[in-house]
């Protein structure tokens, strides 16, 4: 089915939601209308009943009880009100006529005409046109046989000329005054309406921005590999690599169930999608089901149990629906359970007043969903929070797609979650014994039967190390989620590049922090932390604000890419992107440190003056030079010192402190004790001794050697 065709179902979906009845503005307006009359005709009709004019006080008590009943019914129903509405009008006019009858004719009760006619105009609040036509035409004929009868018809002796003067003119005003306020009250509505509707069409609007969000996200990291493998491939068509076929496979089947999610949902607003029942043990099946996601659960040490009240429940499901159901929801709890976490999966049986009910319950302890954004999980492309955490916040069909299978089933579904313990997700499902029953061995799952576990991907555990280190390649940090893209982006960059791996932003912040790799390439949606958090982070610390930041992405809007560059990453590359372009990107980056190298490479006293405050990296290197400096008298200072003055371990230090000056700590130190030196044997008495002392050297021949290799001269020359 083509795309535009999914996004005209959710079109009549959203539309279907408000065209049942009137609408709640038409309600309201002929609420008030029958208020107002009510009102007026009350007060009419106890003038009349002072008057002595009963034929007008019986008409008068039977419009009261018209538009009272009229006011209730619009008031607090909400189904078959039109008809009811209709009703109301055509029996007021047959109403209206026969009291024309009983005063006389038309020529005596031109007021009572005045309300057929009104009751004409208010049925305009249908919004209907054969409706209005039809009772202007009964209105019409009311009319016509008044004239026709109105020779055999008799005045009533109470009804005198100054009477039917004054029923007249309180007639006249007051139906004016009603028409004007009904005209002015729906003019009013209509614009209330025009409001809703503009309302809905941006509604729709945002909701098919969130739609094609959603499309190119999901779809656009499995291109990717399938695109960027495929062309691996092409170019080593002697080299038979199963591994890359069955990743250009997974990650088809991938795009393919995001496809199959949306036709699925389109299917169930529409109405189309059937049931197919059958009768069996349902705790088999779902023992079966459950046992197949253990693969799922493994790589992230997840504890994944199930537990029934009875071995047996014989009830009729649908074993393709009920396994949409279960998968989506064991698959979102993984997705949200840390490593080393549990998820817990139960069903039993309960009795009520409706009958006998099957509960499912799948608990994990992950992350939690907040108060505030509970009642929208299950909203189609409902993203909670901001753009930065919409990972955490969980997008997407599934949720969507459970709740409506859920429906289809006759059933019912809820939530229950608290930030940080964890959620609960309950399904009742009414048992019912009624269709075909299957043997247990039908529960035996085979690929393409719609479980579609195999497609599901899972982080797993990541290697630390993709290349031999002891090459001395440059370090990269890849912090990505999806194991066959750590796969794609390693094959590009493996022969160049030494690649450890982090699976989350949390654990790329950590693994960055410990190990200051060169380069960093990082997603962005990714589960604990999310790439934008990730790269602040990185960035405000000095231990790693020096390294260079590549954001590879799915999202490739304009505003996503501002944030990320914004936040101080140094390149933003959307998938699917082009090999060559993303080795020239890190190359690049890796080239532009040796301008910074060559910066922070002089000599320490002669970088000390051009160093800047509010620099994360100048001030870093002032605070070791200043460390330095201040104990170069000290022959036992050293590394351990810097390290404890600058708050870093002595890996991270020498890693920093080698990227940005290219050479080590202990160079660093050197060369600043022999500055001295030759600063004090230039400038003060002092002898090659003293100087030597007081720069921290206590070896005079190690000193004089030293000194000598540097500056070209032996340190007597410089006292001559």
């Amino acid at each position: 089915m083509p795309l535009g065709n999914v996004i005209d179902r959710l079109d009549i979906f959203l539309r279907s939601k408000t065209s049942e009845g009137p609408s709640v503005i038409t309600r309201r307006t002929i609420v008030l209308g029958s208020v107002v009359v009510v009102v007026f005709v009350g007060c009419l009709t106890l003038i009349m009943y002072f008057l002595q004019l009963q034929v007008l006080v019986i008409y008068g008590l039977f419009l009261l009880i018209l538009y009272s009943a009229n006011a209730l019914v619009f008031g607090l129903m909400k189904r078959n009100m039109e008809w009811f509405g209709i009703m109301a009008q055509a029996l007021l006019i047959l109403s209206s006529f026969i009291c024309i009858l009983f005063l006389g004719g038309i020529a005596t009760s031109i007021g009572i005409v005045f309300v057929g006619l009104a009751a004409v105009v208010f049925s305009v609040v249908f919004q209907k046109v054969r409706i209005t036509l039809s009772l202007a035409v009964l209105y019409s004929m009311t009319i016509i046989a008044a004239g026709i009868l109105q020779p055999f018809l008799q005045i009533p002796d109470e009804l005198t000329p100054q009477i039917n003067h004054l029923f007249f003119t309180v007639n006249a005003v007051w139906i004016s005054g009603y028409i004007f306020l009904f005209v002015v009250n729906y003019i009013r509505a209509r614009i209330r309406e025009e409001e809703a509707e503009m309302a809905r069409l941006k509604e729709l609007d945002e909701t098919r921005t969130r739609l094609f969000t959603y499309i190119s996200h999901e779809c656009r990291t499995p291109l990717t590999i399938i695109l960027g493998t495929a062309e691996q491939l092409k170019n080593r068509p002697d080299r038979q690599d199963s591994e890359k076929h069955e990743m250009i496979i997974r990650n088809g089947r991938q795009v393919l169930k995001q496809i199959n999610q949306m036709l699925d949902l389109s299917r169930i607003e529409a109405g189309s999608m059937p049931v197919h029942l059958v009768q069996g043990n349902i705790v088999d099946f779902m023992r079966v089901m459950i046992e197949s996601f253990q693969s799922l659960a493994l790589p992230k040490g997840i504890n994944l149990t199930f537990s029934a009240d009875t071995d047996r429940m014989i009830m009729d499901f649908d074993r393709d629906k009920l396994g949409a159901i279960i998968s989506n929801l064991i698959s979102n709890a993984v997705k949200f359970t840390s490593p080393g976490g549990d998820i817990a999966v139960q069903s039993f049986t309960q009795q009520d007043r409706s009958g006998e009910e099957f509960f499912i319950k799948v608990k994990d302890n992950g992350a939690g969903i907040p108060e505030e954004n509970i009642p929208y999980v299950f909203d189609s492309y409902y993203q909670a929070g901001t753009d930065h955490d919409a990972d955490q916040a969980g997008t997407g069909l599934g949720l969507t797609i459970t709740r409506e299978l859920v429906y289809l089933l006759g059933g019912k579904i809820q939530v229950e979650s608290k930030v940080g313990e964890g959620s609960r997700f309950t399904v009742r499902l009414p048992v019912t014994k009624y269709a075909s029953k299957i043997n247990t061995e039908d529960f035996i799952f085979k690929e393409g039967d719609g479980s579609e576990t195999k497609s599901f991907q899972s982080p797993g555990t990541f290697p630390d190390t993709w290349m031999d280190t002891e090459k001395r390649f440059p370090l990269l940090l890849l912090v990505e989620d999806n194991r066959d893209m750590i796969s794609y982006v390693s094959s590009i960059l493996e022969s160049e590049y030494s690649i450890i791996v982090a699976s989350d932003g949390q654990d790329g912040l950590d693994r960055a922090t410990e190990t200051i790799p060169d380069i960093i390439i990082t997603d962005l949606m990714m589960p604990v932390m999310d790439g934008y958090a990730l790269v602040k982070q990185l960035k405000s610390d000095f231990r790693t604000s020096h390294i260079p930041i590549i954001i590879l992405t799915a999202k490739a809007d304009l505003p996503s890419k501002l944030a990320g560059l914004d936040l101080g990453a140094d390149a933003y590359l959307s998938k699917p992107f082009a090999e060559e372009e993303l080795k020239m990107r890190v190359q690049k980056l890796i080239n532009l440190r040796k301008s910074l190298q060559e910066r922070y490479s002089m000599p320490g006293y002669e970088m000390l003056a051009k160093l800047k405050s509010g620099n994360n990296e100048d001030s870093f290197m002032r605070k070791v030079f200043d460390t330095i400096g201040a104990n170069l008298h000290n022959e036992s200072f050293g590394i351990a010192e810097i390290c404890l003055s600058v708050g870093m371990s002595r890996a991270q230090l020498y890693r920093k402190f080698q990227a940005l000056a290219d050479k080590s700590v202990y160079d660093c130190i050197r060369t600043m004790r022999l500055q001295n030196a030759k600063k004090l044997l230039e400038e003060t008495e002092s002898n090659v001794s003293d100087a030597a002392f007081a720069s921290g050297f206590r070896n005079l021949s190690h000193f004089s050697k030293l000194f000598t290799e540097t500056y070209g001269i032996n340190p007597r020359a410089c006292k001559k």
